[in-house]
């Protein structure tokens, strides 16, 4: 009877230690779960807030967007690059609440196509610039131009086509940080050239140097990345010696709002010892709530 009562025992204690082991894994492993389950629910904010330029939000034919055109004496905030930045563009001037658009056409339908036979989309800004470009030869991983348009009242269309060598724009997924330059070389051509295409070079740097909060007019974007542009061309024209044509362009994106800039500014410049032109052209989402002519 004792050694029935001691194995009884004996048997309890053990299974009491087991149950008190198991209690202690299924803790642990809670308190594990937990942890990991906070970790993700942080780390969840980070991705939802990045951004890129992908193949995914890349416009597509059609796309169209209409603008506030602003002052063109606006900041380009240059200086401003990073993530977690602030571009205030809160108090910007509006010019006679004109409007213009940014629309996203078929390169094979433009009245340039013929300067840019491998182009399969043009992003036009405004009346100012048609940037033709392509996926390039990677299968939809990158944007590659072809060349552009630049448009002045005054001295008519600048046709460059790269058509020896096109420019690199993007390589996707284009993330913030992330630089790009390149050489590009091709023909310059305009109607104050009679004697037609002129040999064209140069190089440009192309990035996405910020991510933060746009400040328009009525509303603030808490997750826009810019998209900045930087390149010249060099060109040595008969009787007048080298041109030089320079472009900055910024484009302000929100993809939660659309796959096509809510705000841009652009200068482009053509230098020349015959010729001057340029033109500053800042575009905005919102209507600005002040005039400046």
């Amino acid at each position: 009877m004792c050694t029935k009562l001691a194995l009884t025992t004996k048997l309890f204690i053990y299974l009491l230690i087991k149950f008190i082991l198991l209690y202690k894994l299924i803790k642990f492993e809670k308190t594990k779960f937990m942890k990991l389950l906070l970790n993700t629910l942080l780390i969840i904010p980070f991705f939802t807030f990045s951004q890129s330029l992908d193949v995914s939000n890349e416009p597509a034919i059609g796309d169209a967007a209409t603008l506030y055109v602003c002052d063109s004496n606006t900041t380009d905030y240059e200086s401003i690059t990073g993530t977690g930045v602030y571009w205030d563009y809160s108090t910007i001037s509006s010019v006679n609440s004109l409007t213009n658009d940014i629309t996203i056409t078929d390169a094979t339908l433009s009245p340039n196509a013929a300067n840019f036979a491998s182009s399969v989309k043009s992003l036009n800004i405004a009346s100012s610039i048609s940037m033709f470009f392509n996926s390039g030869s990677g299968g939809m991983s990158e944007r590659v131009s072809q060349g552009f348009v630049f448009s002045d009242p005054g001295a008519g269309d600048f046709v460059v086509s790269f058509s020896n060598d096109d420019q690199k724009l993007m390589a996707y997924p284009f993330v913030v940080g992330d630089v790009i330059s390149d050489i590009f070389d091709g023909t310059l051509e305009t109607a104050l050239l009679p004697t037609g295409p002129v040999p064209a070079n140069g190089a440009g740097i192309a990035t996405v140097d910020g991510q933060g909060t746009l400040a328009l007019p009525l509303n603030s974007y808490t997750n826009v990345i810019r998209y900045k542009l930087q390149d010249s061309v060099l060109a040595t024209i008969p009787l007048v010696g080298v041109a030089q044509l320079n472009r900055t362009l910024y484009e302000y994106y929100d993809h939660s709002v659309s796959n096509l800039p809510i705000f841009v500014h652009l200068t482009t410049s053509l230098a020349s010892s015959a010729f001057n032109v340029s033109s500053t052209i800042v575009l905005s989402k919102e209507m600005p709530q002040t005039f400046s002519g």
